[in-house]
């Protein structure tokens, strides 16, 4: 299943038509029965929804699965990395994935290109001398790890120990008691 978003086609991580093998609650046949139907458009966000975890794989890598799948009952990981550190960054962002936070006007006004928030589609809450579309995509990103705990979790764990170290000497000196 893939979807049009923004513009790009995005995968979804679905398993390929033999899934229906695999172990599942819902009967094969009853399955096979909906497959020639429309999928609802919450289809594609269910199938990115999670929760997700890491497993260490067989060749020694880390696969992240959704709950209910694993190499045990015959699922292929939706990713696969060699290191925790990138395992664990891109778990943050599939976490963080949803619609758009923030557009960017595509002309400029007396004050630059305006920067809207989905909180108030229509209103302007900032303004880039620039127009800048990676920065504003950025900022959708950014505010999906603050939706999700979840996602900022598997970020925070990505940084390790130096970087948690370094940012929370930062964050207590900015917020700290005085």
């Amino acid at each position: 299943m893939c979807s049009e978003k923004d513009g790009t086609n995005v995968p979804t991580p679905s398993s390929p038509a033999s899934s229906s093998t695999l172990p599942n609650a819902f009967d094969a046949a009853f399955l096979a029965r909906l497959q020639d139907r429309d999928e609802p458009p919450a289809a594609e966000e269910a199938d990115w929804a999670g929760p997700w975890r890491l497993d260490r794989l067989p060749d020694g890598g880390l696969g992240f699965f959704r709950a209910g799948e694993s190499t045990e009952r015959g699922h292929r990981p939706v990713a696969r990395f060699r290191g925790e550190s990138d395992a664990l960054l891109t778990m943050a962002i599939i976490a963080s994935r949803g619609e758009a936070a923030y557009r960017l006007r595509a002309l400029p006004d007396g004050r630059g290109y305006a920067v809207q928030s989905r909180a108030a589609w229509g209103e302007d809450v900032g303004w880039l001398a620039v127009f800048d579309q990676d920065l504003v995509n950025a900022l959708s990103w950014a505010e999906g790890l603050m939706r999700s705990p979840e996602a900022l979790s598997f970020f925070l764990e990505a940084c390790g120990r130096t970087v948690l170290e370094r940012a929370g000497a930062i964050l207590e000196e900015r917020v700290g008691a005085e």
